[in-house]
């Protein structure tokens, strides 16, 4: 599936456990956007430039199934 999909699955998988892992060490108080912010601020480049790969992955997903 994940090759149809042109995405791996399993390492967005992994990639979203770093960044929940991320999120857990900022202050709750915060709002969500800015906690996102810290969070990823915590993470090595690389990861954060797979993230948004993936994220703009499944965005681009997420429209041509809705275009169905």
């Amino acid at each position: 599936m994940s090759e149809r999909l042109g995405l791996d699955v399993p390492r967005v998988t992994g990639l979203i456990a770093v960044f929940n892992d991320a999120m857990d060490g900022t202050p709750e108080d915060q709002p969500l956007e800015e906690r996102a912010r810290l969070a990823l601020d915590q993470l090595p480049e690389w990861v954060v430039r797979d993230i948004g790969a993936a994220a703009q992955r499944l965005a681009d997903l997420a429209s041509e199934r809705t275009a169905r």
